[in-house]
């Protein structure tokens, strides 16, 4: 046994010093980046943080392919419709017609609600989880928001997803699990967006 634990011993320090001679990582960098007027730990931590996001970017965009799964099992759906774009204060509005915009931390007032037929309902199921299941955050859509319609979906009496969409901007919001309580993130729209089509033809 001792004869054994001599040998495996340098052999577990010659890998360990094997695995330290690995290459560092390439950088990544903007194209055009003149790598001769930043310091080299400028542009170790450009690169740091550039592979981060697109980090985060992957593990939001797998998070929203799951959700996406989750509402192909919704069975009711209501579309809201907006008094303007223009948001107001909480206080400023009776529940019943008061719907949040998350990230903004404010209102839209809603005009009109309707609960969609069955088979309108499976169409905006189908286009949502089309929406949800695109990869590109695309950059995490607009920071203004103009928001033309909105969007609960239920299963049962549970809601499973809330957003609203702006046109204009070509945004959304969505709760990722690690946004502060009770807000959201933007996520830009694809500049072809079956969804919205869908959803203009459905209201008046």
């Amino acid at each position: 046994m001792r004869k054994l634990r001599q040998l495996f011993i340098p052999a577990l320090l010659v890998s360990l010093l094997a695995a330290g001679d690995k290459p560092v990582e390439p950088l990544d960098l903007p194209e055009g980046t003149d790598l001769s007027s930043v310091p080299e730990t400028g542009t170790m931590l450009l690169s740091a943080n550039r592979k981060y996001f697109k980090d985060l970017s992957g593990i939001r965009a797998s998070f929203r392919r799951r959700l996406a799964g989750i509402i192909e099992k919704a069975d009711r759906i209501e579309l809201l419709q907006f008094e303007s774009t223009a948001l107001k204060p909480e206080k400023d509005l009776p529940e019943d017609r008061r719907f949040r915009i998350s990230p903004y931390r404010t209102n839209a007032e809603i005009k009109k609600r309707q609960t969609l037929s069955p088979g309108d309902m499976a169409t905006v199921r189908s286009g949502l989880s089309g929406l949800l299941n695109t990869a590109d955050d695309f950059s995490g859509g607009a920071w203004c928001h103009e928001p033309a319609c909105g969007l609960l979906v239920y299963s049962g009496d549970r809601l499973l997803f809330r957003t609203s969409f702006c046109w204009n901007c070509g945004n959304y919001f969505l709760p990722y699990p690690d946004d502060d309580d009770g807000s959201a993130s933007w996520v830009g729209l694809p500049g072809a967006c079956p969804l919205e089509a869908i959803l203009k033809s459905l209201q008046p």
